[in-house]
């Protein structure tokens, strides 16, 4: 045992803010690294704020179990960014689905989801487009109010500190370990964490590793504002190149469009992230009159702004859309975490806490525990 174990978090996204209030509350000496201005300013804020609960992955039922306890860890960690006042549903399209009615309610009946016959209003969705539509219990979360809880826990604890404009461009994996900073600061830790997310292979490259293949997408959400938009829903249809419509977390009248197909601009399969080019006109528009097919309600809808983020995946998944949450041992004392899901975070916090721990890397003394 050593006192007060010194871990360096690399990435001042969701995961890596999760991870840092874990290792915190169990005793840890944590420092994030930011490059960028702010936190949580990447796909911890451009993302479809859903708490995934698994109906998302009919044809992989090992990511939809995982995104179910995922869901629950992380409303019961960051409760009141938890928005579940709203009716959520899922639908199989008449045609083109890669899913059928019958497939998809076989599957979640192995995945123990709830499934009840409904329909939204007409005004909402085309029902001659649908074979089936159920209402599901999945909830969203509020973005803003997510990152306020996660800056209060980080500042209220006295062993966690976030650094921004701090970009790594040197990682030494020998113990201890030696993080160079651009500004030329070397940094010492016993533990060092890469949350980067897209960056992931970049920053593992400076471990000297090689880390396989992913896939880079650009991808584009259009923020869209209805001024009586009646109580609030989110619809998503399934299993193909079709889209979905999902309040904006609690604001009022506001949804994210996203379609399968139009909002990915541009696509990659790379060890390391890409230099995007240019998003030529405005696709966002192309993609809005495409998904008022489906969802008539786009028509009186008000077209407010576009989200542009960089999705990282799994590449070669297309058979099953699997989305797996990994925790990789780069060297000892060295990790690397990946997930294409916000909602497993707390669950890999709690992993990474415990994987210290069985490494023997540990706080002298009791643990003060992690909330769970």
């Amino acid at each position: 045992m050593i006192d007060a174990p010194r871990v360096i978090v690399i990435g001042g996204g969701i995961f890596g803010l999760t991870a840092t209030i874990a290792l915190a509350e169990a005793g840890y000496d944590v420092v994030v690294l930011e490059r960028d201005d702010d936190v949580m300013s990447g796909a911890s804020f451009v993302n479809q704020n859903r708490l995934h609960l698994g109906y998302h992955y009919p044809r992989s039922l090992a990511t939809a179990r995982e995104t179910i306890l995922g869901s629950r860890s992380f409303s019961e960690y960051y409760g009141a960014a938890t928005v579940h006042e709203l009716v959520t549903y899922y639908a199989i399209a008449a045609e083109g689905s890669r899913t059928s009615p019958e497939a998809f309610a076989a599957f979640c009946d192995a995945a123990n989801l709830p499934l009840e016959p409904a329909w939204p209003p007409s005004d909402v969705v085309d029902r001659d487009r649908l074979a089936a539509c159920w209402r599901t219990p999945e909830p969203i979360f509020d973005f803003h109010e997510l990152r306020r809880i996660v800056i209060d826990r980080v500042v209220a604890n006295p062993l966690a500190t976030v650094r921004r404009r701090a970009q790594v461009v040197g990682i030494d994996v020998d113990e201890p370990h030696r993080v160079t900073l651009r500004s030329g600061e070397v940094l010492e830790a016993d533990v060092v964490v890469n949350a980067t997310y897209a960056q992931i292979r970049n920053i593992e490259a400076l471990f000297g590793r090689r880390g396989g293949d992913l896939e880079f997408e650009l991808c584009l959400m259009a923020v869209l504002s209805h001024a009586d938009p009646g109580p609030p829903f989110g619809v998503t249809i399934m299993d193909g190149p079709f889209g979905s419509l999902v309040p904006k977390g609690r604001e009022r009248g506001r949804f994210l469009l996203y379609d399968v197909e139009r909002s990915v601009l541009q696509r990659l399969v790379s060890p390391v992230a890409p230099e995007w080019g240019h998003v030529v006109g405005f696709p966002e528009l192309e993609m809005i009159e495409s998904c008022s097919e489906y969802f008539p309600i786009l028509r009186a809808m008000h077209f407010d702004q576009s989200l542009v983020t960089t999705r990282t995946v799994i590449p070669y998944r297309d058979h099953d859309d699997a989305r797996p949450t990994l925790l990789e041992t780069v060297a000892p004392g060295v990790f690397s975490i990946f997930s294409g899901k916000l909602t497993t975070c707390v669950t890999l916090a709690h992993q990474l806490v415990d994987e210290l721990a069985l490494a023997g890397i540990a706080p002298a003394g009791p643990m003060t525990g992690v909330a769970r």
